[in-house]
């Protein structure tokens, strides 16, 4: 029996509940922190939640099977958690029983520790002794802790991937059915303190290699043991397990654009999916950043423009707005920063300024000529000209009905198709003489004050239509003119001196 227990493998189990919190990881084992405890069987044997040891074996011999295992609270650097799982060797009529854990279930059969009939081995007819798996993880990461008297003994991790049969890890370092075999996870490590000492962890990553026959993926046989060889080390050893996480090679892949045509300033969703292991919890890695990047117009990502990130570890969706850049052909693309990965599927798209028409008008028509109307790139400065032709003067420029400017050339920005009107106030009949007399304040917020060479008879207030706003008679040449109720706008005042008139231009503007 002694020399029985060295053999144990240390089977971790995948546990589709645990899924929903670590999806991006793919299958994993239940428990995989050694955080829950239970008590099975009539022996009272103490061990970690869909975890075993030798309290439960099958076989002959299982009812001297030391129960190698109990928790601890040694728990490995930077862990998030209370408890890990300690094993430890018995010595068993003077034979060394090896510490061991699996997730699958223990068989002693023989006396002999490397007897053919003691093995770990995955119990598909009770589930809590099998652990199924549907996705070839392409590793296994591990903290140990493993303390020694001797520097050449070496402790042993494993995990096998297997089909559907009631796989068996054997204690003669053979395996069965080897037909079921598909891929394997094995590391053999020497100690990281003297038995008795420090508590060193060192965290394992040990590869997957596809050195099986089958393809059929069905379950996963974990076993750890405080030694590679059955019945040898000594019972002063122990090796302590915390963390144990599958690893599953990261993809990322930009999903297909709704449009591959925009404008600057456009929305644009980038989709993107995101699959394997991208932030290991077991290294305390910083959360990852999948991050969308705009191309220079060449396509070149030497210089990349953000367009923005999401911070994750699963498929999702970036927001963003196309930048103001040039018109040109860019390309889009999605990178990772945990595992750094630059996504598949990468897109080419047009990026260009919207044009807008400027219409101009000159009212009356016949009052004289516009220029600088046409097409414009959003953005674009544009001039507008009015040019008075002979007996009409230029009043200002309205868009929508809403004066704009009363200079006769206008510059503004183009953020949409517009129309501009020109107005034109005829002078035929009248005598434009700015000098004759003083008018203030201009603008004016009510009264306006008007000082003449000579009599004023009447007072006409005209607006940039033409339309006769007031009419005010007076014999002076001092005029206080209330415009308080006209509206804000460009209004023209005509002096009326009985042999002669003049002209004058105003703004009415409230304080």
């Amino acid at each position: 029996m002694k020399k029985f227990h060295k053999s144990l493998f240390l089977l971790f189990v995948f546990s589709i509940s645990t899924m929903t919190l670590f999806a991006q990881y793919g299958p994993q084992f239940d428990n995989r922190g050694f955080e829950q405890w239970t008590t099975r069987e009539a022996e009272s044997v103490s061990e970690p939640v869909h975890w075993h040891s030798g309290g439960t074996a099958t076989g002959t011999w299982s009812s001297m099977m030391p129960n190698s295992v109990e928790q601890s609270n040694q728990t490995r650097p930077g862990s998030s958690g209370s408890k890990c799982v300690r094993l430890y060797p018995s010595s068993i009529l003077g034979v060394t029983a090896n510490g061991t854990i699996t997730n699958g279930r223990i068989n002693a059969g023989s006396m002999s520790p490397s007897g053919s009939s003691n093995y770990n081995y995955t119990q598909r007819s009770q589930s809590v002794y099998n652990t199924p798996i549907t996705q070839l993880p392409d590793s296994l990461t591990v903290w140990v802790c493993f303390r020694s008297q001797s520097t050449s003994h070496k402790a042993q991790v494993k995990a096998v991937v297997h089909g559907d049969a009631d796989y068996q890890l054997i204690a003669n370092g053979t395996e069965s059915p080897s037909n079921m075999l598909v891929a394997t996870a094995d590391q053999r490590f020497t100690r990281t303190s003297a038995n008795g000492g420090a508590y060193n962890w060192t965290r394992l990553s040990i590869p997957f290699v596809n050195n099986g026959p089958c393809t059929d993926v069905r379950y996963i046989l974990f076993m750890a043991t405080t030694n590679e060889s059955p019945g040898t080390g000594s019972t002063n050893d122990d090796l302590f397990l915390d963390d144990v996480l599958l690893v599953y090679n990261p993809t990322l892949s930009m999903g297909q654009l709704a449009s591959t045509s925009f404008t600057p300033g456009d929305a644009i969703t980038i989709p993107f999916s995101l699959s394997g292991t991208m932030s290991p919890e077991n290294l305390n890695a910083s959360a990852n950043q999948v991050i969308a990047q705009l191309s220079n117009a060449n396509g070149s990502f030497s210089n990349p423009t953000e367009l923005g990130r999401i911070t994750t570890n699963n498929s999702g969706t970036i927001s963003a707005q196309i930048p103001n850049v040039a018109d040109g052909q860019y390309q889009i693309r999605v990178i990772s920063t945990n595992y750094p990965m630059i996504g598949q599927n990468i897109q080419t798209v047009s990026i260009s300024s919207p044009t807008y028409t400027i219409t101009l008008a000159a009212n009356p028509s016949e009052g004289g000529t516009v220029a600088g109307g046409g097409t414009y790139n959003q953005g674009a400065s544009c001039t507008v000209a009015a040019t008075a032709n002979t007996g009409y003067t230029f009043v200002n420029w309205t868009k929508n009905g809403i004066q704009v400017s009363t200079e006769a050339s206008y510059t503004f920005t183009v953020t949409e198709s517009e129309e501009y009107v020109a107005h034109f106030l005829s002078t035929e009949g009248l005598e434009e003489r700015m000098t004759t007399c003083q008018i203030y304040p201009n603008p004016v917020a009510s009264k306006v004050n008007i000082m003449a060479e000579k009599v004023v008879k009447s007072v006409s207030v005209y607006d940039v239509f033409g339309r006769l706003m007031k009419e005010q008679k007076v014999f002076d040449t001092v005029i206080d003119l209330d415009l308080s109720d006209l509206n804000d706008g460009t209004y023209l005042l005509q002096l009326n001196y009985g042999d002669s008139s003049s002209v004058h231009r105003i703004v009415k503007m409230a304080r």
